[in-house]
Formats: C-alpha cells, structure tokens, sequence
C-alpha cells in the first residue's frame, strides 16, 4: 500500500511481517527498507491514513490475525504509536479476525471487513465503532475485499454469497444493493477516486468494470 504523498509503501504478509519502505533520494534505488515490524501472526491487511489537521503525517494501521488489536505505526518514527480495541466492550476476546482494511477518502474513518459476515466503519486511531454493516457473507476462509465511494457516503464489500459485490448507504447503515460479480470469488476490489465505478478481480481471471 503506498501512503498518501506516494513518498513510502508498506507490504505485509503471512510471515508475520510488515515492512515499510521509503524514498531513498540517494541517486542509486527508487526506495530503501526504512522498518521491518514482526506480530505474533499473519498480518492480514495493512492501510495509511493521516492524522486529523497534519497532512504530513502518515499512520499505517495493521490488522493481525487472531488479534483483538488494531496496531498504528507512526510513518515518521515508523515505531507502533497506538493500538486500538475492535472489540465494541474493551474486552480482550478474539472473536473476529480483520481481513481487510480501508481508509475513507478524507482519512476520518477505517473500514474493516472482518470473518464474521460483518462489516465495521471505526473512527480513525479509536476504538470508536461508528457503523455496523451486515449482508456480506465471508466466513474465517474468505477474502473479502471492502471499500468507500469517492464521497464516503456508501460503502463495498466483496461477498461469497454468488460472488457479488454488496453495497451499502452509510447513513442508515442499510444494503442498497448487491449483485453476482464473477462465476468464482472475488480476488479484489476498487473503486474510481472521483467517479461512482467499482472494478472487480477474480479467481476467474477476469477483470469487471461496473
């Protein structure tokens, strides 16, 4: 994932590894390793977001398997700088794994499509759950992919049932649509930065544009 001023991208994987690269500006490589970060677990998904009223600060969230924690890392000091609760009671129970995660388009909220056929919209760096979202089905086997329109206003999720795509309006946190996407599971998910279109990946081997 490449953070928002283009000037690093973080990789993640089932090695239980994050690594964070950034402008080497030094003539010779395009980038160099600024931080390799070890969990305990496969990292599932990783996203940047900026800080409220910093444009130069970079977060990289990080969700880890089997963990009740989402864990910040600050893309200055590239050290973990907070760590933040999925769970809506504090509590420490792993109930859910995060698979996926999201950043909205100003950077306010972090969506996490999670195993459990649910779909949460958190206030950015809290534990704060602002919406609920359930229609998708994705099981702890899945690989859902989940998104935001261009204006925030509704959101995407990747679901096993028929392979479809399901949609959301955020306000009312109700499904406003859903239909069959490819004859086998979505690989991936996207949507246009200013236009109202979602490109769809599969295991088919096809590319969809709606």
């Amino acid at each position: 994932r490449w953070s928002a001023d283009g000037s690093m991208f973080a990789t993640c994987g089932h090695d239980h590894m994050v690594c964070i690269y950034h402008s080497a500006n030094d003539g010779a490589t395009a980038f160099k390793l600024a931080k390799q970060v070890h969990f305990p677990k496969s990292v599932e998904s990783i996203a940047w977001l900026r800080r409220d009223g910093d444009e130069q600060s970079d977060v990289l969230a990080v969700a880890v398997r089997d963990d009740h924690l989402l864990h910040y890392i600050d893309g200055r000091t590239f050290e973990e700088v907070a760590t933040t609760n999925v769970n809506a009671n504090g509590d420490s129970h792993c109930s859910f794994t995060v698979l996926h995660l999201m950043a909205s388009p100003d950077h306010r909220y972090l969506l996490a499509a999670t195993d459990r056929h649910r779909v949460i919209m958190f206030r950015a760096l809290t534990s704060r759950q602002v919406r609920n979202f359930y229609g998708a089905s994705n099981s702890i086997y899945a690989n859902p992919r989940c998104a935001f329109s261009p204006l925030g206003d509704f959101v995407y999720c990747s679901s096993e049932d028929a392979n479809s795509v399901v949609a959301w309006d955020v306000a009312s946190q109700t499904v406003v649509g859903q239909f069959p996407a490819h004859p086998k599971k979505l690989r991936d998910l996207a949507v246009h930065p200013k236009q109202h279109i979602v490109a769809t990946a599969s295991f088919d081997a096809t590319i969809k544009i709606w």
